[in-house]
């Protein structure tokens, strides 16, 4: 599996795959790569990039590449035979999915594809506009937490956009 998030935080100057946590591979069976993309949440830019926004045909790129590494390690590992990775993709990483997707060469290359609450190709616009209707206070503090990526420094905005009291902190922090 190969997972797509635009907010990962795991810190890497290149987009390389990282291994997700031990359990989550031991529980499902499969290995899985999570996808810190350049330039989103605390990867931030890579030092030979200069600019200061990455567009979404940079990121399916970057997965491409990912995807590519993946796929090479277990052929040189486990030979050629070895089935697809299904890619999983959450938030506006799915509009990262969508991207590569539009590309038959990466098309072929994967078995399946997830995408899990996935950022309308449209945008959030009219979503938006909702929330403002409704309560513009609540709205205002759920910018607060997305927008300005406060859920990923404060656990107490994370836990009251994502999660319940029932989840242990160790586990928010985890996400963060």
């Amino acid at each position: 599996m190969l997972h797509v998030c635009h907010t990962c935080h795991i810190n890497n100057a290149a987009p390389l795959p990282t291994p997700l946590s031990a359990p989550c591979r031991s529980c499902v069976g499969h290995d899985c790569y999570s996808v810190s993309l350049r330039g989103t949440a605390a990867t931030g830019m890579p030092p030979a990039d200069p600019g200061e926004s990455v567009q979404l045909r940079q990121h399916a790129q970057d997965v491409g590449f990912v995807l590519d590494s993946v796929l090479d390690r277990y052929r040189a590992q486990r030979g050629l035979r070895m089935p697809l990775p299904v890619l999983v993709a959450h938030s506006a990483g799915s509009l990262v999915a969508l991207k590569l997707l539009e590309d038959a060469a990466q098309r072929n290359k994967l078995s399946g594809v997830a995408l899990l609450a996935p950022v309308p190709p449209a945008g959030n616009a009219a979503m938006v506009a909702r929330f403002l209707r409704r309560d513009w206070l609540r709205a205002l503090y759920i910018s607060y937490g997305l927008v300005l990526k406060s859920v990923c420094r404060d656990e107490r905005v994370c836990r009251d956009l994502f999660f319940d009291a029932s989840v242990p902190s160790a586990d928010i922090k985890y996400v963060q």
